[in-house]
């Protein structure tokens, strides 16, 4: 159908057929992970339960890919707006992936180090580091996808690091005041410290900034890691 010299079944059909795919592929989501749950209840699965909550978000940048891709395949689209598309189609892919990755991976790491805790301790600062480090993967391989050239990237990370590292000073130190602090082993979680201060009480979490300490009225100490790392501290 047209209307004067615009071809109304071009502007129509493109955002129809991707709705349509949507509420398709949600149904079936749903439909798909109400049969795993059922499953999941009759056997011993804990990586399945783990891939499972993790699947949820990263199924829904899935979904609107394929949405994307059912709509380019049967519109009848420009070479320019298919161009734009499959660009955006492989951003969502590659980010659905990252994160779906990131997110396994750190639980899956969560779980294996809480066998091996007397080792390894579990602290919120490992966890960002693995996720991090797969995010960081996933946005250079997004750069090589898209044809963009990360050398450029990586000169001018290089130029502005010393700024960004002058400007994140004290930053910086608690992240590696907090790693000092974690491979050293004098201080773990579950331990029960008195600081110079008097403050004691059980060390709750090491994060990439800062220590947390629950003291028995259950009050939480927040301590800067380069602080404690400083201090004088009975463990």
């Amino acid at each position: 159908m047209t209307y004067g010299a615009i071809d109304l079944s071009k502007i129509f059909i493109p955002p129809l057929v991707f709705f349509v795919s949507m509420i398709v592929l949600f149904l079936a989501r749903k439909t798909l992970f109400g049969v795993i749950n059922k499953w999941t209840t009759k056997v011993d699965s804990g990586y399945i339960d783990t891939l499972m909550s993790v699947i949820r978000q990263p199924s829904i940048y899935l979904i609107i890919a394929l949405s994307l891709y059912v709509t380019v395949l049967f519109s009848e689209l420009s070479a320019r707006y298919v161009t734009y598309l499959d660009k955006a189609i492989l951003i969502i892919l590659i980010l659905s992936i990252t994160t779906l990755t990131s997110d396994f991976v750190s639980r899956i790491f969560k779980q294996q180090m809480q066998t091996l805790s007397s080792i390894v301790p579990t602290t919120a600062l490992f966890h960002g580091i693995i996720k991090g480090m797969i995010m960081t993967t996933g946005f250079i391989i997004m750069l090589a996808a898209l044809g963009i050239s990360i050398a450029p990237f990586l000169t001018a990370l290089g130029v502005g690091g010393l700024a960004i590292a002058l400007a994140l000073q004290d930053t910086l130190s608690n992240l590696f005041s907090g790693i000092h602090i974690l491979v050293e082993k004098t201080i773990r979680v579950g331990d029960y410290i008195k600081l110079e201060s008097g403050h004691e009480g059980y060390v709750d979490d090491i994060t990439w900034r800062t220590t947390r300490i629950r003291m028995l009225a259950n009050n939480i100490i927040i301590i800067p890691n380069s602080t404690l790392s400083k201090s004088i501290v009975t463990n």
